[in-house]
């Protein structure tokens, strides 16, 4: 249930179309930066480096996407690489990469 439903959020971001993908990307950046800084997360980069690749990928593909920028990609085809790619490659990595729970013990929350 969870790739469906990480399948079908990445379709969404997707869908969006690409004058709304960049500056939703950079609103995500900006915020990401501050979460950072105020929260001093350093350590724990190497865990968001799948999010950030995640993210440069939907942007690309609604780029060169159908409703993007270049159109060299049609909607199903272009849909059917977002959903297949973030299923197969994003959402495996995004697991793997989750802080483990005995490190979770080394956070004040």
């Amino acid at each position: 249930m969870g790739g469906i439903a990480f399948a079908s959020a990445s379709l969404i971001a997707f869908w969006s179309g690409w004058p709304l993908v960049p500056y939703a990307v950079l609103l995500l950046a900006i915020g990401s930066v501050v979460f950072g800084v105020i929260y001093r997360v350093k350590d724990d980069f190497k865990n968001a480096i799948w999010y950030i690749t995640y993210i440069g990928f939907i942007t690309l593909m609604s780029y060169i996407g159908d409703d993007g920028a270049l159109s060299l990609i049609n909607f199903y085809l272009a849909s059917l690489i977002v959903a297949v790619v973030s299923v197969l490659v994003f959402y495996p990595w995004g697991i793997y990469s989750g802080i483990r729970e005995e490190k979770l013990k080394d956070y004040d929350m």
